[in-house]
């Protein structure tokens, strides 16, 4: 049997597992379903988000639309760059510790609080609004190098100036230690022999192939992952979390704000006791016209430099499933959408305290981008992150114990440190 640990999903799980094995000595080979598109543009996007041309995303039955991405770096190509801590306390109480893991993770992304000279103009307009209204409104967290940011907004497009973060730079590491990235690689299913994990069948450019190794980690997110899974024999894709948001806008007639970087500040005074964060955001001119919303309010936001907006995120109930065949389910039950709609009333206030015309008020459908739960610790993995089959680990946000309700990123980098760290040790 190959001594060879085979990472499926090169996005955070994936590529923090790959660094910190292949630092230690460990021989790794990355199987990654994408490829290398090309990034910074909102159609350009439509080619990695797994939507259409009518939308980024895909839509549940319900009406909920999922974004994530196929590319190498994942959806870390995507996010907007926000480092905090969710469920700290949550892996702890199923044995976890990972406060070493998230020092090292918050050092060597350099998360620090957003500096007010990188804040746009509506940043500051909903600064002072939630002062006025009383909010604890924070610079959040960032992995950006503000001193490379140039305030374009686009970090859900992937960031062109290389300011932020992403599981990219990780992946550059540990191939400088020898690690092995395959592009274009989609594992179908894990091959196990009674109860030891025996490799992978992989669909590659070349056809399908079967690739042997006696230590598989799967990182290929919060649908990907359950999917190989099932199709491997192994129960999961249940308890489906998705961390539902809306974003809420409203015009400033005499405004003419310009590109600004998003999510620059948040409050999150809300999230234990009404299930949601606030933060400051503002789509681009081919989201808003995907946008779930009336003509009324289509027209409206043609003009974004007039539109200010937050995002409501919210804590949402892990009520939904992936099936093998890919398609999923993800209720929006009252319990979410009473923490949608206090979410929105919030907001709004915070937008009429900022200068918008109350009238102009709207809100977006309900969308979905940190997917997990569906392989959760304690139920479909253990406290080790193995799964039934010895030698197969999970290490995404489908791991997750509980819904974050906040970024999660920081948490998925220290959870795969953890991992590594003791595969490192165990694995000859």
């Amino acid at each position: 049997m190959s001594d060879n640990i085979i990472i499926v999903g090169s996005g955070v799980g994936g590529a923090t597992a790959a660094k910190e094995l292949a630092h230690r000595g460990k021989k790794v080979t990355v199987l990654e379903a994408g490829g290398y598109p090309k990034i910074g543009t909102e159609w350009r996007a439509l080619r990695y988000y797994t939507g259409s041309f009518w939308g980024p995303g895909e839509f549940s039955g319900d009406g909920v639309e999922i974004l994530r991405t196929f590319m190498v770096g994942g959806s870390s190509m995507t996010t907007i760059g926000n480092g905090v801590r969710s469920l700290q306390n949550e892996f702890r109480s199923v044995g976890i510790k990972l406060e070493e893991e998230f020092l090292e993770a918050e050092t060597e992304l350099n998360i620090t609080p957003c500096p007010e000279e990188n804040m746009g103009e509506r940043t500051k307009l909903l600064l002072e609004a939630s002062e006025e209204l009383g909010y604890d409104m924070k610079p959040m967290p960032k992995y950006i190098d503000y001193s490379r940011c140039s305030g374009c907004g686009n970090c859900a497009l992937g960031c062109i100036p290389g300011a932020k973060w992403t599981s990219r730079n990780y992946l550059g590491e540990s191939y400088k230690n020898g690690a092995e990235l395959k592009t274009n690689h989609n594992v179908i299913e894990i091959l196990h022999k009674g109860d030891e994990v025996r490799g992978v069948k992989v669909r590659t450019p070349d056809g399908v192939k079967e690739l042997e190794s006696s230590c598989v980690i799967l990182a290929a997110g919060g649908i990907g992952t359950p999917i190989i899974l099932q199709n491997s024999g192994i129960d999961a894709g249940s308890h489906l979390f998705a961390d539902t948001f809306i974003n809420t806008f409203g015009v400033i007639q005499n405004a003419d704000f310009e590109n600004e970087l998003g999510m620059a500040t948040i409050i999150d005074e809300f999230h234990d006791s009404e299930g949601f964060i606030l933060s400051p955001y503002i789509e681009g001119p081919l989201d808003l016209l995907t946008d779930r919303i009336s003509l009324s309010n289509k027209i409206r936001s043609l003009n974004v430099k007039k539109l200010i907006g937050v995002m409501a995120k919210t804590r949402d109930e892990p009520n939904g499933k992936v099936n093998a065949d890919g398609s999923f389910e993800k209720p929006i039950p009252e319990v979410d959408q009473e923490k949608i709609d206090k979410g929105f009333e919030r907001s709004s206030l915070l937008l009429e305290a900022a200068g918008a015309d109350p009238k102009s008020i709207f809100r977006t459908h309900i969308r979905a981008a940190h997917l997990g739960g569906t392989a959760g610790i304690g139920r479909v993995i253990d406290k080790e992150q193995e799964t039934e089959v010895s030698g197969l680990f999970v290490s995404d946000c489908s791991a997750f114990p509980e819904t974050p309700g906040k970024p999660p990123v920081l948490s998925i980098i220290a959870l795969s440190k953890h991992l590594a760290k003791r595969l490192a040790d165990e694995v000859s």
